[in-house]
């Protein structure tokens, strides 16, 4: 989503050169790692999906001016568009996203406009959990409420 720095690690089935056996459909690309080198460890991939999960919300709490997550980047929200239950948006010139019941939006601050502190904050939230994290990608007993 931007840059952060999940805990990874070289891709134990290439070796980290993003290469494995020849196939003739897709030639010599590892499947693990689809050619990057490096995969997320267990602590990255559980910290990434508790930074995702923190910037989701309901459709209903999206207004105009909001900032999105579709794909491949952050798209401002320039029309709700509400289809009986239903709400999508404009979020381009001819794209319509078409949620469901919730969508990864960017954290707002205190005046509820999306802005790259609160995101900032969100990724610092999100590395702090990591650091509780085992090589299991569980909480760690010493940070465990009791």
């Amino acid at each position: 989503m931007n840059k952060t720095n999940w805990e990874k690690e070289t891709c134990s089935r290439c070796g980290g050169t993003g290469k494995y056996s020849s196939h003739i459909l897709y030639g010599r690309t590892c499947f693990k790692c689809k050619g990057a080198k490096i995969v997320f460890t267990k602590r990255g991939l559980v910290a990434k999906k508790y930074y995702i999960e923190s910037l989701k919300v309901d459709v209903a709490e999206i207004k105009l001016g909001d900032h999105i997550w579709e794909e491949d980047g952050w798209y401002k929200v320039q029309e709700i568009i509400k289809n009986g239950t239903r709400r999508s948006f404009r979020i381009g010139p001819e794209y319509i996203a078409n949620p469901y019941e919730t969508v990864i939006r960017c954290p707002q601050d205190e005046n509820g406009k999306s802005c790259n502190i609160a995101l900032g904050k969100k990724v610092a939230e999100a590395h702090e959990y990591q650091a509780k994290l085992g090589k299991h990608g569980k909480v760690l007993k010493k940070y465990l409420d009791k």
